[in-house]
């Protein structure tokens, strides 16, 4: 479950990031808290990944 979710949240980290600077804004105005509670729990399962990896 954990595996699935911190893909599911570095994967939605990923799309802001490539999204155009219009639809960023879209993104960011239509749902700004739950997009930063979706970034920064996949940041937080990123790293606590990469501490079990490393």
């Amino acid at each position: 479950m954990q595996e699935q979710g911190s893909r599911f949240y570095a994967a939605l980290g990923q799309a802001l990031d490539a999204a155009d600077l219009r639809n960023r804004r879209l993104l960011y105005i239509t749902w700004p808290d739950e997009i930063w509670d979706f970034y920064e729990r996949g940041l937080l399962l990123e790293a606590a990944e990469s501490e079990s990896l490393g």
